[in-house]
């Protein structure tokens, strides 16, 4: 059906346009380490790097939480759960994954 079709075409889109964005890593720390596993054992041994990185990977964590809570929050709501119902959820989760850059 084509209006099914422009539905999933319109979600695919607003998907794009409202994609989450991680927090990249400060540029001092990322300009500064080599991509040799050398280098990367010595900046897990900076403290000062890895508190950084680490704060990095937490607001990540917490994005994608929230990104997932969304979804699920959603599904909890519905009360016509059946396979096409599942199939629009698995879809939508795809996009928003899709989204993150």
């Amino acid at each position: 059906s084509m209006l099914k079709f422009g539905t999933t075409l319109t979600e695919a889109v607003n998907s794009l346009q409202g994609g989450v964005e991680l927090k990249k890593p400060d540029r001092k720390y990322v300009d500064t380490i080599e991509l040799k596993p050398a280098a990367f054992n010595k900046a897990a041994a900076d403290s000062e790097v890895a508190d950084h990185f680490e704060q990095v990977l937490h607001h990540w964590c917490s994005q994608v939480e929230k990104l997932l809570d969304e979804g699920e929050s959603n599904r909890k709501q519905a009360d016509d759960v059946g396979p096409d119902t599942e199939l629009e959820f698995w879809r939508n989760r795809m996009a928003k994954f899709i989204s993150i850059t």
